[in-house]
C-alpha cells in the first residue's frame, strides 16, 4: 500500500471523509510568494482590528451593538464553506483587550451573541457568525477573569450541545483560549466533563 493508500485508508477508518483532490501533490510556492500571502493576511486581520476598535468604542459609548453585529455577518464568508476564522480570532482578541475597560458589558454583549437560535441563524446563515464570535469571545474573556472563568467555562458546556457544527468548533476555540491563560483549572474541568459524559 502507497503512503498515499495508507493515509486514505487511515481517514476512511476514523469516520472523516476527505476529497481525493486534496491529497495530490500541489506546487510548491516561491519564499516571495509565501511572505506576501502572510502580509496580505496581516494586513486584512490589521484592518479587522481597526475597524473593530472603532465599533467597540463606539459600543461604551453609546450602547450601538447593531454596527458591531452588521460588521460581523457581512464579513462572514457565509454562505460557504469556510467562515471567516481571521476576523473570529481578531473579535475575541479585541473583546478580550475591551473587557478591562467594562468586563460585565462587554461579557453581556458577547453573551447576547451566543442567543442567535438555529431557527433564526441556521448552518452556514450569515447569522449565525454572531454565535461562533460570541462563543470564542466568552472563552477570551474568561480566560482572564477569575469572577468569569466558571461562567464561560459552563456557557461553553453548553453551547457544545448546540446542533450546528460551526458553534461546536467555536467552543473548541474557546476552550482553547480558557486552556492558554487557565491551564490548570480548565484542565481539570475538562476531565470532570469527560469522567461524566456531559
Amino acid at each position: 500500500m502507497v503512503a498515499q493508500d495508507r493515509f486514505k485508508y487511515r481517514f476512511k477508518l476514523s469516520g472523516l471523509q476527505i476529497h481525493e483532490e486534496n491529497l495530490e501533490a500541489q506546487p510548491r510556492k516561491s519564499h516571495s510568494a509565501r511572505a506576501y500571502e502572510g502580509e496580505v493576511e496581516m494586513s486584512k486581520k490589521e484592518g479587522y482590528r481597526k475597524d473593530l476598535v472603532h465599533l467597540l468604542n463606539e459600543f461604551l459609548r453609546t450602547d450601538d451593538e447593531e454596527k458591531i453585529m452588521e460588521f460581523l455577518v457581512s464579513n462572514s464568508n457565509l454562505p460557504g464553506p469556510i467562515g471567516n476564522l481571521e476576523l473570529a480570532d481578531v473579535f475575541a482578541e479585541v473583546v478580550e483587550d475591551y473587557s478591562i475597560r467594562d468586563p460585565q458589558k462587554i461579557w453581556e454583549f458577547a453573551s447576547r451573541l451566543t442567543d442567535v437560535s438555529p431557527n433564526e441563524a441556521p448552518v452556514n446563515n450569515p447569522k449565525e457568525f454572531l454565535q461562533f464570535c460570541g462563543t470564542v469571545a466568552i472563552g477570551a474573556i474568561g480566560s482572564i477573569y477569575a469572577t468569569f472563568y466558571r461562567k464561560a467555562f459552563t456557557f461553553l458546556k453548553k453551547l457544545a450541545n448546540d446542533p450546528r457544527w460551526r458553534t461546536r468548533e467555536a467552543v473548541a476555540m474557546g476552550i482553547q483560549k480558557l486552556v492558554a491563560k487557565q491551564s490548570k483549572n480548565t484542565l481539570k474541568g475538562l476531565e470532570s466533563w469527560i469522567e461524566k459524559n456531559e
